[in-house]
């Protein structure tokens, strides 16, 4: 008797938990949906000036501006955890969200090697297209990451 009444507590406690983890992903998920309306736009800037970065030169005007693009992102990040209430901010929680971050990665890898490729050879006027396709491409994705990764969430509810 006693072990089928201990069975039912852990059974009970085990939904408990389960109902408690839907409840924090569903929260999560309406906090990243409405997510400031800032943060996209913050976020692309500092991709773009990351990305225009070789042409301040090489050497140390490069790696100048490249160092405040990146203090900016993670300021941005801390300020949207801080907002969110969040200790650590989530990965991505599905394989679209995961896609849409992998395939941002590549582009602002492709665009930055880009920019270095047309500052060496002395094409700024490239320079300056490629940074604007990679805001306007970092400024949707990011965006669509943020949707993609509250959808996924609320629907693993």
């Amino acid at each position: 008797m006693e072990s089928e009444s201990a069975t039912t507590a852990v059974a009970a406690s085990a939904r408990a938990a389960l109902a408690g983890i839907a409840t924090d992903r569903r929260r999560l998920g309406r906090r990243l949906k409405s997510q400031t309306w800032w943060t996209a736009p913050a976020q692309a800037l500092a991709i773009a000036a990351l990305i225009a970065s070789p042409a301040a030169g090489v050497a140390f005007g490069m790696m100048m501006v490249s160092a405040g693009a990146c203090l900016t992102l993670f300021g941005i990040d801390h300020l949207v955890r801080k907002q969110m209430r969040l200790v650590k901010n989530p990965g991505p929680a599905g394989p679209l969200s995961l896609m849409i971050l992998i395939v941002l990665s590549v582009v602002m890898l492709g665009a930055f090697v880009l920019s270095i490729v047309f500052e060496v050879t002395d094409q700024r006027a490239w320079i300056v297209l490629t940074t604007a396709v990679v805001f306007v491409v970092a400024l949707v994705s990011s965006a669509l990451y943020d949707l993609a990764n509250a959808r996924e969430l609320l629907r693993g509810c």
